[in-house]
């Protein structure tokens, strides 16, 4: 019972009709004729349980019996209670505390209600642990004194405050993702009455690990702009390519306690073509020697199934002790030829030893699965199970309520009925029913039993009445039907009087907008019957009528605050103050006044809509209404469902704001109507939601036990009557109640048979041989993802383009208006997209020029009649220079049968590279399709890729000049594969940010490359901020790889909140990678959502991980020996971490942590002096501590720098480079850890804003950059950029105007650079290639200008540390590829990399590598890409000792003349030990077949030799 239904409650128990704003009334004498001695002031307080946050509280307080008015005390209290813990010290107060919430005083005439309001101030999350350890609970004081002295005290702590008053539901596109995926949500908020509600609200999105991934603070504001919807707010969140698996959580605050939170699996799954589903009987007996099992397999789009079917059969299991495992029988069945159905027969006796087995806990299963025929993709049906039960049928006996009233009559249905609800067969067998029934203790105690028997009706189910006397307490009931039998038993309503009251429906199905008719039935008479009608914990009517004897009608009209669920309360007070009621809850339908219809139909048929073609969608709601729509391809809803709003959450949603504690039980066999679950009057209430102080005569009242004192004292006998046919020695002669009247909820499902016509395509119509099938090319999940008013008229009609897909679509709408409120669709519009006759091009990810795949076209015939298809190849696109290519379609033509399918195969050879495009069609003199996809083609042989970027500084002197000199592999380069491209742009960090989605050259499946891929997005976005170049496209993107790369690191965070290179399948956290991760988010945090916690945990851990001595050891495994422990024994280390614990917002919190690390750092100075790695981290970071001796450090480091033509850097081992200035020749490769320690030596010029000091450190990091703007591996990269990025934003310049000359032999090209055009990459790619280039610049300013260059070789020239070997072994369609490498050197090596490219047409089995992980030595991670044709594998190390792993792969595609494909070894921080080497997997055929295509010979369009 809620809140303002109470407040007059108590006037109409003691049978006083209340006018709506009267706050005062008179009574009868309360205490007259009562059977015990009345207090001198006589109360009744009635309150609503439940108390709604700031909202005001209604307290209804009655006195009667009362000499003079009464002052009134009411106060809303909480208290607490601490609670003892071992320990505690001995003066800890244990005392009970007590709080004042609201309080009201006020005064009460003798006779009379008088209605208070507390104020209830607002209470906050905080709310009951003001006082820490212990239980707080709410309650009511109330106290009362007349003007003689007589007083009263009353309390009851069983007071809730809830802080809910919105309704929130959230929607999201799909009910499952994949990784990549955009999740697109919407969020609707209503209020009680299902109206828009301005309520802000915060929206937080979790992944599975509960760390926070993205938020939209205080959203649906009130102050919104007007043409913004109230109510409704859409987002989307990406999600990255690699992210954690799982349940991730949309939630949805307005306040603390009004939460809401829709989950969404992440997941990796392939969207089913199809629907398997297996129909077995629900049971057997002992009987039955066998029984059909059927297994269907249909198309999202209605047809079935060709291909290979299985069904397996197992019978109950036997544990057997001997074995250690249970035996079954099993039988299985192999269906070659299926055709969308198939029958078998399982016979009983092949699984089911003997008839004991028989019980209702055993079972068969039965689980099947369908093959595909033309594409071998497989799907499993549901596990049916088929229990084994030893009787044919089963009785139940179904009370109509859980109490009596004595004097009522009273009835059960005794239903027998098969074990799936049908109706027994015809039997000979009686049922019998036996009826049992005890009195109160001052009765004669147990009365004789009545036993009926009776034949068992048609339909399974007897009714029978009965009428208790009014000395009956319980009543049993035993049904019995041969050896089936089923016991049930009811209890007797409390009175004192023996007076009680029953309420009937009339109207069976009562709904918004009709009017509901009750008769309540009285077993003494009266003159008026009060009734109070509540819903949603509102009053909603309150009334009498005149009782005719005692019998009385009530007739109410329904509204929609009625809805879903109403309970009507009926009440009259006894002179000797006992009160008589019941209640009775009823369903209401109509609770959704916004209905809302949809239709999506095909404009050109009545039966599907074709790929592609524009449907007619029409919604219609109420006028002014927002709406939003959605449809979703039927395909999902096979996987998995609730995404979507549906009435039931709405229903369920508003019925939760009935915050009473009623148990109700179904009344008259049917759940529309309900009766409480109680036997006494305060009982009722009680569970009502109401909390009642009284001192008078309420029966059931556990402060008056003597109002029941003489329950009981009735004479003996019992009275019933059964099936017409009594005894008259228990039949009551007069007095006994009118018959009840006939109430019957027998209701037969409605059947609806929708007949489906596949009308083939009229010849010349869309689709025939008379036009151009159109290019399917569109296959989304979901479309109809808009919103748009309903206009005046509430009617949208428009049409739009159905996706490619051939399946069936669910489309809804939701709608909101301000006075309809919440609409949603109730059924939704199934559109079928269907063509009869359409296409299928399988490809494969890529192949290699020079090979020949086989290119298989599959052609579907729905139609009923065979059809000559000719199907056409047609083959375009452009190589890798841009030069446009063309083909001679070839044409097939092929015989596909009605219901069939059939393929037929084009060989296609390019001899160039690059992307082709290959359509396919196939028109028949009926039908037609057309679909194109496209085909990579990779050059041979092994990618070489070089990049000299020249840093044009202009500041001191106006001309510059360059040439560069690339050397060539003559004997060993694929001819025609080299490519050369030049670049000029303005900005220092151009380079990178163009190149930011690819800055290292590398897989990125460790924790480490991940977040070197993620720290330099935020480098760029701070200088562009900082600059005022951030355009919004380059935020755009920049936020993308931000918020993807936090998600992707999520996955390698430990459960202590560490991070490792491959999370949890390592033994611990990384100190060096944790610090890593808490220093990036830490700076990330401004510009996306970083979940706070992740930081200060992780920084938590690496404190804890600090040694006695102030530094901080690698606890996890140690990949980049010389950061982790390297020399200076692990000083750099500490000195890393030193550094994200000062660049922290929380380094005041670790000032003792930071101090002990600096002087451990300042004491291992000796040992760091000629170590210019460890020299330059440790500088860096005391120079941010400020400590003295970084002024040593400094100096020390100075010294050992490298100065030579303009540059400055610092390099493990001193060499001569072979660049000189002014010439350039690209010949040697540079260790990673030269860039990284050259880069903090910049960090610390720009520590120091010595610009003049940075500028030659800086020019030698721009010349090592990658084509990307990224350098070799992570760190190197991380630093580089931070330093480049830090230095820039320093010396941020607009005076910039160069021009820019590059020239070679037969080749110039002239380019300007200036303020306007900084950011713009300028590209020029020449139509050959040159080994010479010069360069030359004049004007003002600084730029970059750099020379790319690629081409490919046969064999491998930069083997460097590892030896590699491969063997393959080849079966009739796989192949076993066996790789084995080593390290040859002292040391082993730090992480390392092995890249593994399966050869063309060949898939890896994915499953079978991840499981190298745990046999193979120092194997941490598996990753397998590209549509399953490259792996890559992540060693923490590879030693001297050699490690070997054997993947198999499987052709999937016919392809010819196969070349050789790559395998690359290499260490992951120092990259220049690598290994490249080929295999072949040599498959050829016996019989190449006859090749349809040569792209790239002498008769083809446009052919050029050149490669990508």
């Amino acid at each position: 019972m809620g809140t303002t239904g109470w407040l007059s409650l108590l006037a109409l128990l003691v049978g006083a009709a209340v006018a709506e704003n009267d706050a005062t009334m008179q009574l009868v004498d309360l205490v007259q004729d009562v059977d015990f001695t009345p207090p001198p002031i006589v109360y009744y307080v009635t309150s609503p349980r439940v108390v709604r946050n700031a909202r005001p509280y209604p307290v209804s307080v009655t006195i009667q019996n009362a000499s003079s008015p009464v002052a009134i005390s009411i106060q809303l209290m909480e208290k607490f209670t601490p609670f003892y813990r071992y320990g505690d010290a001995l003066e800890t107060d244990y005392s009970e505390k007590e709080t004042v919430l609201a309080v009201i005083n006020g005064t009460v005439n003798p006779r009379t209600t008088q209605k208070f309001t507390l104020p209830v101030p607002a209470v906050g999350k905080d709310f009951g642990n003001r006082w820490g350890r212990g239980s707080s609970n709410r309650g009511l004081r109330i106290q009362g004194r007349d003007s003689n002295g007589n007083s009263f005290t009353d309390e009851s702590y069983q007071i809730n405050i809830e802080k809910k008053n919105n309704l929130i539901f959230i929607q999201t596109d799909k009910p499952l993702y994949k990784l990549g995926d955009s999740v697109k949500f919407r969020v609707i908020v209503v209020d009680l009455s299902l109206k828009p509600a301005r309520v802000p609200v915060d929206i937080k999105i979790y992944d599975p690990q509960r760390n926070l991934i993205q938020q939209f603070l205080q959203v649906n504001q009130a102050n919104a702009p007007a043409d913004q919807q109230a109510g409704f707010f859409a987002s989307d969140v990406q999600l990255a390519s690699e992210a954690p698996l799982g349940s991730w959580s949309i939630e949805v605050s307005a306040s603390e306690d009004e939460t809401q939170t829709k989950s969404f699996p992440v997941e990796e799954y392939v969207l089913p073509r199809f629907d398997v589903k297996l129909s077995a009987p629900a049971y057997i007996i002992p009987i039955q020697d066998s029984f059909e099992v059927t297994l269907t397999a249909n198309y999202t789009f209605g047809e079935p199934v060709k291909g290979k079917a299985e069904i397996r059969v197992s019978g109950p299991g036997k544990w057997v002790y001997e074995l250690r495992r249970e035996l079954k029988n099993t039988r299985n069945f192999t269906i070659d030829d299926f055709n969308g159905t198939a029958k078998v027969r399982v016979y009983v006796r092949d699984l089911v030893n003997d008839t004991n087995e028989f019980s209702d806990w055993n079972a068969i299963s039965i689980v099947a699965n369908v093959t595909e025929g033309t594409t071998q993709l497989e799907r499993q049906a549901n596990t049916q199970a088929v229990t084994l039960k030893r009787q044919a049928y089963k009785l139940d006996i179904v009370k109509s309520t859980n109490t009596f009233k004595p004097g009522f009559p009273y009835t059960i249905y005794v239903t027998a009925t098969q074990h799936d609800g049908r109706p027994i067969p015809p039997t000979t067998k009686k049922m019998v029913v036996k009826i049992s029934s005890s009195g109160s203790a001052f009765s004669s105690g147990y009365f004789d039993d009545e036993i009926k028997t009776f034949a068992v009706p048609a339909n399974g189910s007897a009714m029978i009445t009965i009428t208790p006397a009014k000395e009956a307490r319980n009543i049993f009931f035993t049904a019995r039907l041969g050896k089936v039998s089923a016991t049930t038993s009811i209890g007797g309503f409390d009175s004192p009087s023996n007076s009680f009251m029953q309420i009937y429906p009339i109207t069976k199905n009562i709904s918004v907008g009709q009017t509901a008719v009750f008769d309540v039935r009285l077993t003494n008479p009266f003159t008026l019957l009060n009734y109070t009608m509540v819903a949603k914990g509102q009053v909603l009517m309150e009334s009498s009528v005149p009782v005719k004897d005692t019998s009385a009608t009530i007739t109410i009209p329904v509204t929609v605050q009625m809805a879903p669920r109403a309970r009507l309360l009926t009440f009259y007070m006894r002179p000797d103050s006992e009160v008589v009621a019941n209640v009775i809850d009823f369903e209401v339908s109509g609770l959704l006044q916004n209905n809302v219809t949809v239709s999506v139909r095909a404009q050109n048929r009545t039966e599907y809509a074709e790929p592609g073609e524009s449907v007619s969608v029409r919604v219609e709601t109420a006028p002014h209404s927002f709406v939003g729509m959605l449809a979703m391809d039927q395909s999902l809803l096979l996987l998995k469902s609730g995404n979507d709003i549906t009435e039931s959450d709405i229903t369920g949603a508003v019925s939760g704001f009935d915050t009473d504690s009623w148990s109700f039980d179904d009344a008259f066999g049917s759940s529309k109507f309900k009766f409480p679950d109680g036997r006494s009057v305060f009982r009722f209430l009680e569970q009502a939601g109401l909390v009642v102080m009284s001192n008078a005569a309420i029966p059931g009242n556990p402060k008056n036990p003597d109002v029941d004192s003489n329950f009981g004292g009735r004479p003996p006998g019992v009275m019933y009557s059964m099936g017409g046919s009594h005894k008259r020695s228990r039949y009551r002669a007069n007095g006994a109640a009118e018959a009840m009247p006939q109430v019957a909820f027998a209701a037969a499902p409605v059947m609806m048979d929708v007949a489906t016509s596949n009308r083939a395509v009229a010849k010349g119509s869309a689709g025939g041989a008379t036009e151009e099938p159109r290019l399917r090319k569109d296959f989304r999940e979901t479309f109809l993802y808009e919103t748009f008013p309903s206009g005046s008229s509430g009617v949208v009609e428009f049409s739009r383009p159905v996706p490619d897909t051939i399946t069936s679509w669910v489309c809804s709408a939701f709608s909101l208006n301000d006075d309809k409120g919440l609409g949603i669709t109730k059924d939704a519009s199934l559109l079928k997209v269907f063509r009869p006759f359409f296409a299928v091009l399988n490809l494969p990810f890529a192949i290699v020029r020079g090979e020949t795949v086989l290119l298989e076209v599959l052609v579907f015939n729905y139609l009923d009649e065979d059809q000559t298809v000719q199907v056409t190849l047609d083959i375009t696109g452009q190589d890798s220079s841009g030069n446009q290519l063309a083909t001679v379609p070839r044409n097939k033509t092929i015989t596909v049968k009605s219901k069939d399918s059939t393929s037929v195969s084009f060989p296609v050879k390019p001899e160039v590279v690059g992307q082709l495009l290959i359509k396919a069609t196939a028109i028949s003199s009926m039908a037609g399709d057309s679909l194109q996809k496209t085909l990579r083609v990779k050059p041979e042989g092994i990618r070489q890729q070089f990049n000299a970027p020249l840093f044009v500084d202009l500041r001191k002197q106006n001309t510059f000049s360059a040439d560069v000199l690339i050397p060539l592999p003559r004997a060993d380069i694929v001819p025609g594969s080299e490519k050369i491209v030049f670049t000029a742009i303005g900005d220092l960090l151009g380079p990178t940010i163009y190149g930011i989605d690819s800055l290292i050259n590398m897989p990125y499946g460790c924790g480490e490359q991940n977040m070197a891929l993620f720290a330099p997005n935020v480098f760029v976005m701070k200088y562009l901020a900082s600059a005022g170049r951030l355009d919004d496209d380059t935020k755009r993107r920049l936020l993308r790889n931000l918020r993807a790369g936090y998600q992707r690191q999520l996955v390698f965070k430990h459960a202590d909140n560490s991070y490792s290179a491959f999370g949890d399948s390592d033994s611990s956290g990384s100190t060096f990678l944790t610090a890593f991760v808490a220093r990036t988010f830490n700076q990330a945090k401004d510009f996306i959502t970083i979940d706070q916690a992740l930081i200060d945990n992780a920084l938590t851990w690496l404190v804890n991980q600090q040694a006695p001595n102030g530094s901080f050891p690698e606890v996890g495994k140690v990949f980049d020996r010389e950061l982790q422990g390297g020399a200076g024994k692990g000083t750099a280390l500490t000195a890393y971490v030193l550094i994200t614990l000062m660049e922290s917002a929380q380094a005041a919190n670790f000032s003792e942590h930071i101090r002990n690390a600096t002087q451990f750092l300042d004491r291992q100075v000796a040992d760091v002096l000629n170590d210019p790695y460890a020299l330059s981290i440790v500088n860096y970071a005391l120079q941010l501590a400020g400590y003295s001796s970084n002024t040593v450090l400094a100096s020390k480091l100075n010294s050992l720098a490298i100065i030579a033509n303009g540059t400055k850097h610092w390099a493990k081992e001193r060499e001569v480079e072979t660049q000189t200035y002014g010439k350039y020749v690209w010949e040697y490769k540079l260790p990673a850890k030269d860039i990284e320690m050259t880069a903090y030596g910049l960090l610390a010029a720009v520590r120091n804003k010595d610009v003049e000091g940075g500028f030659p450190i800086l020019a030698w990091l721009l010349t090592k950059r990658n084509q990307q703007g990224g350098f070799q591996s992570s760190q190197d990269t991380v630093v580089g950029l931070q330093a480049i990025s830090e230095f820039a934003r320093l010396t941020t310049t607009k005076d910039r105007n160069i021009q820019v000359k590059i020239q070679t032999d037969g080749y110039k090209k002239d380019l300007t650079i200036k303020e306007e055009n900084a950011l713009v990459l300028q590209t020029e790619e020449p139509d050959k290639f040159y080994e010479t280039v010069h360069v030359a610049a004049s004007g003002t300013g600084t730029g970059l200008v750099q020379i790319s260059w690629i081409y490919y070789v046969r064999n491998s020239t930069d083997y460097q540390g590892f030896a590699v070997s491969t063997n393959v072994r080849n079966g009739n369609t796989d192949l076993t590829l066996q790789v084995c490498s080593n390290y040859q050197k002292k040391t082993p090596s730090n992480m390392a990399v092995m890249e593994i490219y399966m050869p063309s047409g060949y898939q890896v089995d994915e499953e079978q590598a991840k499981k190298l992980i745990g046999p193979t030595p120092y194997l941490s991670r598996v990753d397998v890409e590209d549509e399953q044709t490259k792996v890559n594998l992540y060693f923490d190390k590879i030693s001297e000792d050699r490690i070997c792993v054997s993947l198999i792969a499987y052709r999937m595609f016919t392809v010819n003349d196969l070349q050789d494909a790559n395998v690359v070894v290499y260490d992951y921080y120092n990259p220049m030990d690598r290994n490249t080497v080929t295999f072949n997997a040599n498959k050829k055929s016996s019989n190449p077949p006859e090749t349809d295509f040569l792209i790239g010979d002498t008769d083809s369009v446009a052919i050029s030799q050149s490669t990508e």
